[in-house]
């Protein structure tokens, strides 16, 4: 006898698992909070993760050195159709911010995003942080059950993106988190989100509070 048992691990949270939300962002200009979006993790992090979990690598290469610990921002996230704004993804098949941004091209301190672009990829402990939140309650029918959640704090500073002119805006609505090999700096999309368009200046501060619920 031959039996078979499937266990999905879900990779997008644009549904509730008893009226919770299993990933999300919460996005901050100067301290306010101006959106709460939902997460992906994309097929290129689920990889990733069952590397991990289970010490083998697969056909698409080996990612168990990798670490998650970068993240980007970009412009690519929505589109305008008439007198609306649409959002362009997330996508599962997505390996990168659909139009990265440089932050920080003139020091040479930040990675390559995996679609080429320099200087785009920032690291999260940089001017922010990952904790993890231990014992997070959540809403559902079992009042007991607790999870713990890994919480980055990515942090655009002032004077990022550093072209930019006094003044002058650029548009975000778009953010990934990246897995990064600590020895090659090869970087992978983990994770992705898009919003509706904020518009930064170099005197901004943009804060994304990412929730990773375990």
């Amino acid at each position: 006898m031959v039996i078979f048992h499937t266990d999905k691990l879900r990779t997008e949270d644009s549904h509730s698992i008893h009226f919770m939300k299993k990933n999300y962002a919460k996005i901050f200009i100067n301290d306010k909070l101006v959106e709460i979006t939902t997460n992906m993790v994309v097929a290129s992090g689920s990889c990733f993760i069952a590397q991990r979990l289970f010490n083998i690598n697969s056909t698409n290469g080996d990612f168990r050195n990798y670490i998650v610990s970068h993240f980007g921002i970009g412009s690519g996230g929505s589109s305008i159709v008439g007198d609306e704004v649409v959002l362009t993804g997330p996508d599962i098949r997505d390996i990168d911010n659909y139009t990265p941004i440089q932050v920080d091209p003139g020091n040479n301190t930040f990675l390559t995003s995996p679609s080429g672009i320099e200087n785009a990829v920032k690291p999260i402990t940089l001017d922010g942080g990952i904790e993890i939140i231990e014992n997070t309650k959540i809403e559902c029918e079992d009042p007991n059950l607790k999870l713990s959640t890994v919480l980055c704090t990515c942090v655009i500073n002032e004077q990022e993106p550093t072209y930019l002119d006094p003044g002058r805006a650029v548009k975000i609505d778009e953010a990934a988190l990246y897995y990064v090999n600590p020895d090659t700096n090869d970087v992978r999309m983990f994770a992705h989100i898009t919003f509706f368009p904020k518009y930064i200046e170099q005197e901004s501060t943009l804060t994304i509070k990412w929730y990773v619920i375990c």
